[in-house]
């Protein structure tokens, strides 16, 4: 199973890379890292593929970004199990992506808290 995971994540992070570089169409290249966070949750450099997907979104005025962004996160988190560094990396993103990308304090306060217990 961890093999199939392997090769979905490298299939979607082509297709994110087509979406993204090829075709500047950064709402598909959202949705294939999407896909592919929640296979290789510990994977940083793929979560961060994903951040850069989701403010291009709300560069382009996608209102929906910083939420799409933080359900993928919550998701890739549920799947880390007891990876106590992934954990506290994701748990941080989340608290950054709601406090300084999308400035919504109420949303960042129980990230931060959880960040930094």
């Amino acid at each position: 199973a961890a093999a199939d995971d392997d090769a979905r994540v490298r299939l979607l992070t082509r297709i994110a890379d087509l979406h993204s570089v090829q075709l500047s169409d950064w709402a598909s290249a959202f949705r294939a890292y999407a896909r592919a966070v929640p296979l290789a949750p510990t994977d940083a450099a793929l979560r961060e593929q994903l951040a850069n997907a989701s403010r291009a979104r709300a560069a382009h005025g996608d209102s929906a970004a910083h939420a799409d962004r933080a359900a993928v996160l919550e998701a890739a988190l549920a799947r880390v199990g007891d990876d106590a560094v992934s954990q506290r990396e994701i748990v941080t993103e989340l608290a950054s992506l709601w406090d300084e990308e999308a400035d919504d304090a109420a949303r960042a306060e129980p990230w931060l808290e959880r960040a930094y217990d």
